[in-house]
């Protein structure tokens, strides 16, 4: 009785963060796909400065972009990331919602991590779910 416990608990457990897990990937994914949508101009933009985060021992950089739409300037802070691979002065295409210029996105930014993580939530989800139907079937009846 105390492992059928153990192992519906160890269940319970995968589902919940195989269902965080893959809610988090999902909303990642229609988020910047969303906003991949609404972001349809593009336009070359041009770094103005490196601005830098301290987090723990690493250091993290995010550009600051500058382009032009419509005949105005605009600047966009892009992520910081520990891969610096801006230089200040460098060009590169942005794109743009064209409805509202200052919502932009870098196009070198990817949302590939989501993928592996949606893989394993619904590996997590399902190993967990098979769990609770194997612990149901072992069920032995309780005799007192």
């Amino acid at each position: 009785m105390k492992k059928l416990r153990m192992d519906m608990f160890t269940a319970i457990i995968r589902i919940i963060v195989g269902l965080l897990l893959t809610g988090f990937s999902i909303w990642t994914l229609v988020t910047v796909h969303s906003q991949k949508s609404r972001c349809s101009e593009e336009v070359t933009a041009k770094v103005i400065r490196l601005e830098e985060q301290q987090i723990r021992s690493r250091t993290e950089y995010r550009p600051v972009f500058e382009y032009e739409f419509g005949g105005q300037k605009y600047t966009f802070a892009g992520y910081f990331d520990r891969n610096n691979r801006y230089k200040v002065g460098q060009t590169t295409r942005l794109r743009i919602n064209p409805s509202d210029p200052t919502e932009a996105y870098d196009t070198a930014k990817s949302s590939w991590y989501a993928y592996p993580i949606l893989i394993a939530g619904a590996g997590m989800l399902l190993f967990g779910i098979y769990t609770v139907k194997k612990a149901r079937s072992d069920k032995q009846p309780d005799i007192y």
